[in-house]
């Protein structure tokens, strides 16, 4: 009886020890992710036999078995180390010592049939041209790198922009008191607007913290002198620089009024983020690290539970189950 349960808990601790640590030619599956705990290695969806870890360009498998993938030399039959080995299998990577990496600016992200280095939101940049090949991106400024328009949300894997919401990327023309709906973006082209969904019919207005403009197509922030003189329109409202907003850990609701920050809300510096406990501003977005998770209102990240600490737990549960069981017959 001790034999069996024995040797069922040590199967089940070794497929958790497989399932924790990929190799090169580990299966994955479509954005899976199984190969992320793989260092320069994506999911090869078109692999012979099935989709499997394999090493990018600029990395080949390690000589031990193929367990790892190691970056690739560039110095070999070579007197000096040259870009042009590396060049030869990403354009976009170089020489560095004697081995190859991703020339600046760009990342291997490991996503699904990416075994190149690739730009990314993020990827610091000098104008437009250097962020085109990340669809709908832009170069706002040289700190901020290439990001996403306003109406526009960066990919998980920070590839591409993607729609807000259906509709996002299309010229909607509204005017303040027009009629709106929560998210529908019929006040997208009113700058600073919101569609206020406080009262019986929902419109674009301005917020608390501004006034409307003369052309009903603009809300002009409020002028101040100090704190108090915004604090009458909206209890989390500052002044700054003799103009009304929201504190740097607050944004403006469909509700006219600042409201607290959460998962998903927009971020620069990480210094909006701060009022959610743990989160990290990632793509100019608020987000919670990769070792946390949100809670159900987005306002805290909480440490996840991972399926790598859950397996060997239980299977030394199952362990202590098992002489239990035996010794108490």
């Amino acid at each position: 009886m001790l034999s069996a349960c024995l040797l069922t808990t040590a199967i089940g601790i070794v497929a958790t020890i497989q399932q924790a640590f990929a190799n090169v030619g580990t299966t994955c599956t479509a954005n899976g992710n199984e190969c992320v705990s793989l260092t320069g290695a994506y999911c090869d969806l078109d692999a012979d036999g099935g989709a499997k870890c394999a090493c990018a360009a600029i990395y080949k498998a390690s000589d031990d078995g193929n367990t790892t993938c190691i970056p690739k030399n560039c110095a070999v039959g070579n007197a000096v180390a040259s870009n042009s080995v590396c060049r030869a299998r990403d354009s976009k990577s170089k020489c560095d010592g004697d081995v190859c990496i991703c020339k600046p600016t760009f990342v291997l992200t490991g996503a699904d049939d990416s075994d190149g280095c690739a730009l990314v939101i993020g990827s610091s940049c000098a104008g437009d041209f250097d962020c085109e090949h990340i669809q709908h991106a832009v170069c706002p400024t040289i700190a901020e790198g290439c990001a996403c328009p306003a109406t526009f949300t960066a990919s998980k894997d920070r590839l591409t922009c993607v729609p807000n919401k259906i509709g996002a990327n299309c010229t909607m023309e509204g005017e303040i008191g027009s009629t709106c709906t929560n998210n529908g973006g019929e006040c997208a082209d009113i700058a600073n607007s919101v569609c206020d969904i406080s009262g019986d019919r929902s419109v674009c207005a301005c917020p608390a913290t501004h006034t409307e403009g003369t052309a009903q197509n603009t809300c002009i922030e409020k002028n101040c002198t100090e704190d108090t003189t915004c604090a009458t329109s909206d209890d989390n409202a500052i002044c700054s620089d003799k103009k009304c907003g929201c504190d740097v850990t607050f944004e403006i609701s469909n509700s006219k009024l600042c409201q607290k920050r959460v998962i998903g809300s927009s971020c620069k510096n990480g210094g909006e983020c701060a009022g959610i406990a743990s989160a990290v501003c990632d793509s100019f977005i608020c987000s919670c690290p990769a070792t946390h998770t949100a809670n159900a209102g987005g306002s805290q990240c909480t440490t996840k539970i991972s399926d790598n600490a859950i397996g060997p737990a239980v299977s030394v549960i199952l362990l202590f189950t098992c002489f239990l069981s035996t010794f108490l017959r």
